[in-house]
């Protein structure tokens, strides 16, 4: 990872404007991206702390990333304007395949404002009439959101409702450095990472994160067999043992923010689960979870207090879901106001990274259910700090 912060690097170069200096802020900006950022880890931090800061500076900073990951993608990227100007094209970027094809990227940090579709394709006609682009089925539109709200749907719905779904596509950035971390993990040819973009649904998500999902179980499979983690610990699935789990939580579908998901189903004692959670059919009372906040850290811990079960919608504390499972909780304690970073430095201690190049992607950690030895779950729960020793020889350290 770099040693410059995404908030120190903002500082050092400037203020980001549209100048054409070639000493101007936005050249110095996206010439450290291309010498330094090379790795999915490194941009998804950078991307992490633009979404979690306010302000135009980070928004544009966020713009130039989602460039940025297109370029690592394979395509030859054209950086667009911050800000819309009369007699200049409005796109955010213009990104040429090796295959002859375009994709014009509209970036959005949300969701909540209300999209036309004709201004995005509006764009690909000037590039066409430009010269940019020979012709308009040669590009698609791609909007790449930081975070989905509550409205979520409604651009998904105005695509179809148009028929523009051969011409327009939605995407999280979330998924396109999955997309990413899938290309430089797996060597993914372009070609692929093209075609990914063309699935049929109108957002890319599920595809890419179906992909994801599955090479995530792998690699967590590959650290259950692996021999360094059975040494350091008893093995965790022994009947009877207390087994430790890291689970992962977001967003709510319904735009909840994930914090305030959490309390929402842990104040109740309870947490929901989809039907591919991985290890729901092992849980067992007394076996021990802690949750990891996506952008935020591990921010609680909990005890198993019933095996799943398949959830009365009417009881669920969100019913409006489509929530097939459930699992009851006690014990619940939060450590929201300190949680737990996945840095380098707490990566390196835990059974799932021996061995492993740290600074390659580790989002496969915490995008399904991991499996944790007792050490790792303190590390993970704050209840031990990267350095000290495991158990009951660090209360003493």
């Amino acid at each position: 990872m770099s040693t410059i912060d995404l908030e120190t690097l903002l500082k050092l170069v400037g203020t980001l404007n549209d100048s054409d200096d070639p000493n101007s802020a936005r050249s110095r900006f996206r010439g450290y991206l291309q010498e330094n950022i090379h790795s999915v880890g490194d941009l998804r931090a950078y991307v992490d702390a633009a979404l979690s800061s306010t302000g135009e500076q980070y928004n544009k900073a966020l713009q130039d990333l989602i460039n940025h990951a297109g370029s690592l993608l394979g395509f030859k990227v054209e950086f667009g304007r911050y800000r819309g100007m009369t007699g200049q094209i409005g796109f955010d970027g213009l990104w040429r395949s090796p295959t002859g094809q375009a994709v014009v990227v509209e970036t959005k940090t949300t969701d909540v404002y209300t999209v036309k579709t004709a201004t995005l394709l509006g764009y690909i006609n000037d590039l066409v009439s430009a010269g940019k682009i020979q012709r308009p089925d040669q590009a698609i539109g791609l909007y790449v959101y930081g975070r989905f709200d509550a409205a979520t749907s409604q651009l998904e719905k105005a695509v179809i409702a148009e028929g523009r779904q051969e011409r327009l596509r939605v995407a999280s950035v979330d998924a396109l450095l999955n997309l990413l971390e899938l290309k430089q993990e797996y060597e993914l040819e372009h070609e692929t990472v093209f075609q990914l973009l063309l699935p049929s649904p109108i957002r890319v998500d599920t595809v890419v994160n179906l992909i994801f999902d599955i090479t995530s179980q792998e690699r967590r499979a590959a650290v259950e067999e692996t021999p360094a983690l059975v040494s350091h610990e008893q093995p965790v699935a022994v009947e009877g043992q207390i087994n430790y789990y890291l689970l992962p939580a977001a967003d709510s579908e319904d735009g909840t923010p994930v914090l305030e998901n959490l309390h929402h189903w842990l104040d109740q004692g309870m947490w929901g689960l989809g039907q591919r959670t991985g290890y729901r059919r092992h849980f067992r009372p007394g076996d021990k979870l802690c949750f990891y906040a996506v952008r935020i850290g591990v921010v609680t811990e909990c005890t198993v207090a019933s095996p799943a079960f398949e959830l009365d919608r009417q009881k669920s504390p969100k019913p409006h879901l489509n929530v097939p499972y459930g699992i009851r909780l006690k014990d619940v304690r939060w450590f929201e106001d300190t949680p737990v970073v996945l840095t380098s430095e707490v990566r390196t201690e835990l059974s799932a990274f021996q061995g492993r190049d740290l600074s390659r992607g580790w989002a496969w950690f915490v995008q399904g259910t991991s499996k944790l030895t007792a050490g790792d779950f303190e590390l993970l729960t704050g209840q031990r700090r990267p350095g000290q020793r495991e158990g009951i020889d660090a209360a003493h350290a």
